[in-house]
């Protein structure tokens, strides 16, 4: 659900099989290929947002980024 903020951590946790063995820069990393691959590259537009310090959180549709 868009709006929704989810943090690195349980991003990992959700993602990793050895989540306390992962560094959390990990996530950032997987979250920036698949905002190539979505093609969300411009700050305009945005599909997935950062939570400064926190995580990330997916754009609601009539919510501008």
């Amino acid at each position: 659900a868009g709006g929704k903020i989810v943090s690195r951590e349980n991003l990992l946790r959700m993602i990793s099989r050895n989540p306390h063995e992962t560094d959390l820069r990990s996530v950032d990393a997987l979250v920036s290929r698949l905002r190539r691959k979505l093609g969300d590259t411009s700050e305009e537009g945005r599909l997935i947002l950062t939570a400064p310090g926190f995580g990330y959180r997916l754009a609601q549709p009539s919510q501008p980024a």
